[in-house]
Parts: C-alpha cells; sequence; structure tokens
C-alpha cells in the first residue's frame, strides 16, 4: 500500500527494484515488471513535460537517488552472479502440469505427475521432453492444452481465491462448505454493489468512471498500480494447473471491489452498529486461522532427533529414499544427506534396510514405481517392523506424508 499512495520516483524504482527480484524467483513475474517499465516511462515523460518546478524536484532527493544505486546494484550483482537463464525452467513447469492435465483425463494410468512427468511428456510428444521442441513439432496440442486450461482456471479463479479466507461451514463436506461459503459471500456483497452501481450509474465515460472511483480509495495510479501487479497471474492461468498460490497476485483485483462493496454497505448504518458488524464478519471468516494448522514439522523434528541420536554411531550422511523427498530432507538435514538415485526407491535396497529414511506421500503412493511394487510398500507402510524400520508418524496435512526410519541395531 505505501508503494502506490503517491507517484514518486522513489517508490516507482522500489517497487521496479522489488519485481526484479521477485522475477528471479518467479519467472511469471517477469510480465508485470515490463508493464511496471511502459507505465514508469509514461509517469517520467508526463514529468518530464510538467512545467512545475516542485514535480521536477522530486527526482533530486536523497531517497530517489538511494533507491536509484540500489536498483543498479541489484541489475548488476543479477548480471554477473545469477546463473545463466535456461528452458529447463519452462519444460519442466509445462512438463509437471501438462502431466497432471493428463493424468486426470486418463486416470486409469499410474503416474505421480509432479515427478514422473517426464515419462508422460514421453508418450505424449513422440519422445521429447524439451517445451520449444514440443511447441515446434506439435503445436496444435500446446494450443488445445493452453486454451482448455485457461477456460477453466479463468471460472475458478476467483472461488479459488476466495474460498481461501472463508471458513464458515466446516461440518459440511468441503466441496460443499466451499461453494456455501462463496455464496453466503455474495449475498453480503449484493447491498454494497448496488450502492456502488447507483451511484456510478450515470457515467459513460470510462475516465469518469474511473475517476468517480476515487470516491471509493481508488484512483487511476492505485488501479493501474494493482493492474500491473496482477498482470502476473495470466502466465500461471494458462500454462499451470489450477491451485489457488499461482493466482495470488490477482487476489487484491477480488478482494478490494469486495473491500469497496462492504465499505458501502457498513457506511449507511450507525456507526456503533457498523463497528460490531466488522469485528462479527472479522471473526467469522477468520476464526479458523487462529487455531493450530496441520503440517509436517513434527516428522521433521523426529527426523532431526532421530539422526542425532546415530551421529556417534557413524560418520556419513543420512540416505533418504522415496518420490523426490529433498524437500522434507533438507529441512532436517541441511545439506547433509544423500538421496537415492534418480529420486525413487529401489525394492532390493529397501529389503537390504539399505535406507535411513523412508518418505512416502500421496504422490508417492499414485506413482507408477509404487504400482509396480504395491504388494511390497503396502505391506511395509503396514508392518514396517518387519523390515527392520519404525513409523516417525504421518502428517495430517493434504500431503499425507509418512516418514520410517532405520532401527537401531539394539532395537
Amino acid at each position: 500500500v505505501p508503494l502506490i499512495r503517491e507517484k514518486t520516483p522513489a517508490r516507482f524504482l522500489f517497487l521496479f527494484t522489488a519485481l526484479l527480484w521477485v522475477s528471479q524467483i518467479r519467472d511469471e513475474y517477469y510480465l508485470p515488471l515490463l508493464f511496471l517499465t511502459v507505465y514508469g516511462l509514461r509517469l517520467w515523460i508526463s514529468v518530464r513535460n510538467c512545467t512545475d518546478s516542485k514535480s521536477s524536484r522530486v527526482w533530486n532527493n536523497f531517497s530517489t537517488i538511494a533507491v536509484l544505486i540500489l536498483l543498479v546494484a541489484s541489475i548488476g550483482y543479477l548480471a554477473v552472479f545469477k546463473e545463466k537463464a535456461s528452458e529447463h525452467s519452462l519444460s519442466l513447469c509445462f512438463g509437471q502440469h501438462y502431466a497432471t492435465y493428463y493424468a486426470k483425463k486418463h486416470p486409469e494410468m499410474s503416474v505421480s505427475a509432479m515427478a514422473e512427468y517426464q515419462n508422460v511428456l514421453k508418450k505424449s510428444f513422440e519422445g521429447r521432453t524439451d517445451f520449444f521442441e514440443i511447441l515446434k513439432n506439435h503445436p496444435i496440442y500446446v494450443l488445445h492444452y493452453l486454451c482448455i486450461n485457461g477456460l477453466k482456471n479463468s471460472v475458478i479463479m476467483v472461488p479459488a481465491i476466495l474460498r481461501q479466507r472463508i471458513f464458515i461451514f466446516n461440518p459440511l463436506p468441503e466441496r460443499k462448505a466451499e461453494i456455501a461459503q462463496i455464496i453466503f459471500l455474495l449475498l453480503l456483497m449484493i447491498p454494497g454493489g448496488l450502492i456502488i452501481a447507483l451511484r456510478l450509474r450515470r457515467e459513460r465515460n470510462i475516465r469518469m468512471y474511473i475517476s468517480k472511483l476515487a470516491e471509493f480509495g481508488l484512483d487511476f495510479h492505485r488501479l493501474m498500480v494493482l493492474i500491473i501487479i496482477g498482470s502476473a497471474v495470466v502466465v500461471p492461468l494458462f500454462l499451470l494447473i489450477a491451485d489457488t498460490r499461482y493466482y495470488s497476485p490477482a487476489a487484491p483485483l477480488v478482494l478490494i471491489p469486495i473491500y469497496f462493496m462492504s465499505k458501502a454497505s457498513l457506511d449507511r448504518l450507525p456507526r456503533l452498529f457498523a463497528y460490531l458488524s466488522s469485528i462479527f464478519f472479522a471473526i467469522l471468516f477468520c476464526h479458523s486461522l487462529f487455531f493450530r494448522q496441520e503440517t509436517n514439522q513434527h516428522l521433521i523434528r523426529a527426523m532431526g532427533e532421530d539422526w542425532g541420536n546415530r551421529m556417534e554411531r557413524t560418520t556419513t550422511p543420512p540416505i533418504i529414499a522415496g518420490l523426490f523427498p529433498g524437500d522434507i530432507a533438507t529441512f532436517a538435514f541441511g545439506r547433509d544427506f544423500a538421496l537415492e538415485c534418480d529420486n525413487h526407491l529401489q525394492p532390493k535396497k529397501l529389503l537390504a534396510r539399505a535406507y535411513n529414511y523412508v518418505v512416502i506421500n500421496k504422490y508417492f503412493r499414485i506413482s507408477s514405481t509404487w504400482q509396480k511394487n504395491k504388494g511390497l510398500l503396502e505391506d511395509f507402510e503396514a508392518n514396517p517392523e518387519k523390515y527392520g524400520y519404525s513409523s516417525l508418524g504421518i502428517s495430517k496435512d493434504k500431503h499425507q506424508t509418512a516418514v520410517y526410519a532405520l532401527k537401531l541395531k539394539k532395537d
């Protein structure tokens, strides 16, 4: 909010620097970075053409110079030290999400899309796994996927954003609860929406319409900055499968209208009643956030404590097996661990007790490795002691992660 309150060079340059760094983590933020550059040039030209000396002096203050130095230093650092961008990230991104889309269309196929996406790509695109090679040789199939995925995500984006912060009808089944909660919220917004619509009904010119929004606290500049940041959702909208985290850049564009409609309704109420209503709905919508959220932290702590008891007996790092278990292993052991080759589990090594830890989650349970060795692995989960392992627990989150530790010889 402070970054979009005023049109000053320091705020613009700081926002540009922030987007530059964010884009190094999430590639889709290069699009808002491009749009912000264009918008910034427009603002700069308007200042250059302005005869007001005060407008010209804003480029010469200390904060502007400091942020400009920070931006130049950031660009210099990235140019020298950042690894060369490759096509791997795009191929990985497309591959994993296309594989998820393909697996939903072919439920008979046993595959963990996030880990075994290359098998799906090879099967679908004549052995090709590189995105640009696939696009070059199969443009119609890629375009079909992007269109279908984009249409689907466009429909569910707003409900997906809203469902993350509304927890009212918990006793209902999950899907019915989400639908009921969204309908409940939209019904609450109807009075405020009608009030705003009546205020704006006489405006026919789009610029007058936008200027009218300033009465509700949203001027043209703030709207432009929100749209620029929200544009980061364009690439995930077409390329990635539905997931609320990919829609987060567009969340302000969804939630701010809700704020305006709520404010329009509350302004018509007596002040005390408006305050009490605000507190009531804040608690109603957010009450579940005050309670403990299920995670896999207890598994990470258990792995660290278990290995701490073994360190006196060995100098070699722990060996972890599973389907790409590197994430949980990194949190538990830092960089001091080894993974099974190709991030898979080898049944022979499991029977030989070659692994210190075995990590099994819901993605592993639908993988081709699991299907090939279903009997063995199901029996392993049911009776880990039979194979020389003990259970460290299972997470209650959506990943359903279970960790099994190799028993000490004294056990």
